[in-house]
């Protein structure tokens, strides 16, 4: 089952009330031309988001907010691709067999020294904030929400975004 409808109809932040209050867990995804932005629920607490927006992509951020230099991310990337080539030309064994997870850019810095693990949450929540921020100022838009069982173990969460508390929506409010 989803929920689905236009920002026309139903803005952002009667959304994230809505969801909050339900306890929800599931994706919230919003379109608008090309662009596809994702609010990830758990419970009703936001835990994360997802962008096509290159702009919006983990690595720039980290370089908006002087975590690592371009050079830094290039190298990370780099080596996400050869470990995504190497289980790609591996394959699982048999049909039972799962191919190996790839690690996420924020782990191979972590894993790097570059980073600690809370400046990976830091930023995460930083970009997830600004995303939502964002999505304030959007007035024309499709959105659906996809009710999910638990979200990946690998899943980064955030922490807990509390949108029933208002807070986030004051501030997002204030933001625009």
């Amino acid at each position: 089952m989803a929920i689905n409808g236009s920002l026309s109809t139903m803005n952002v932040s009667d959304l994230l009330q809505f969801l909050a209050a339900g306890k929800k867990t599931g994706l919230l995804r919003f379109s608008h031309a090309k662009v596809v932005k994702g609010i990830y629920f758990e419970n009703g607490i936001i835990v994360g988001s997802s962008t096509n927006d290159p702009g919006e992509y983990f690595g720039q951020v980290l370089i908006h907010y002087g975590k690592i230099d371009e050079s830094k991310l290039q190298s990370a990337m780099e080596v996400q691709r050869s470990e995504v080539q190497a289980a790609t030309s591996k394959g699982p064994r048999n049909p039972s067999e799962v191919a190996p997870a790839r690690r996420r850019l924020g782990q191979i810095l972590v894993a790097q020294g570059l980073l600690t693990q809370e400046e990976v949450l830091e930023v995460l929540k930083i970009r997830t904030l600004d995303i939502i921020y964002d999505l304030f100022v959007w007035t024309e838009a499709h959105f659906e929400f996809t009710f999910e069982g638990p979200l990946p173990s690998d899943f980064t969460r955030v922490g807990e975004a509390h949108v029933g508390s208002g807070n986030l929506l004051q501030h997002a409010l204030l933001s625009v």
